[in-house]
């Protein structure tokens, strides 16, 4: 069964080039396009998309209303984002927003399909220049009024969450922290409660929201 796809975003060039990316493959459909974020909530009632690719051109506050609205639906339907490497402060809303995956508007095809596939089955997905962005700003963990929340949490756990939002599995942060992939998965079960969040992607979203970032 194909995953459907809805592409959003203001640029017809720019959308028809990820529709070529597409075309053909038995893997992936694209059901349907909108040229502004505002329009997406209405053309994903109507087409039920099994996930929206969300271009980074316009109004971000749209955007970011965009993915609350998509999360809030039953059952949810997952973002990916494609940004400006280097717009930090919209990559940083988007993820407090909820955004499953985000990666750069340069990335290959290659990997727009990868991260379309990790993000359909339920994995977060920061890659390139977008992962970079991301760990700068758990650097700063228990220090200051602007993570009390994130006190919480133990050093590792810390360590353990700014994995999960680089796009880590559970596999990889036990090889990357030397630890036993049982002990990673109690990591992660103890984060969501500490945090009071359902899922590792809100855990990455609270952790971004109590950042400096605004």
């Amino acid at each position: 069964m194909s995953l459907n796809i809805l592409l959003v975003d203001e640029w017809p060039v720019f959308r028809a080039g990820l529709a070529a990316l597409f075309e053909g493959s038995a893997e992936f459909r694209v059901v349907g396009e909108a040229d502004r974020a505002r329009d997406a909530i209405v053309v994903a009632d109507q087409l039920a998309p099994d996930l929206v690719i969300l271009g980074l051109h316009g109004d971000v506050r749209a955007a970011v209303d965009v993915i609350r609205a998509l999360r809030r639906r039953r059952p949810p339907v997952p973002v990916l984002a494609l940004a400006a490497a280097e717009d930090t402060d919209t990559v940083a809303a988007v993820v407090r927003a909820g955004v499953r995956g985000c990666l750069t508007i340069g990335s290959s095809g290659g990997d727009l399909a990868c991260a379309v596939r990790m993000v359909a089955a339920g994995s977060l997905v920061f890659a390139g220049p977008v992962a970079e962005q991301l760990s700068p700003l758990f650097d700063g963990f228990g220090q200051g009024e602007d993570s009390i929340a994130l006190r919480r949490l133990s050093r590792r756990e810390q360590e353990t969450l700014r994995l999960v939002a680089q796009g880590y599995d559970n596999r990889r942060i036990a090889k990357e922290l030397f630890l036993a992939e049982k002990t990673v998965r109690n990591h992660v079960s103890t984060i969501m409660a500490k945090l009071g969040v359902p899922s590792r992607a809100a855990a990455v979203a609270a952790a971004w929201g109590s950042s400096a970032v605004d």
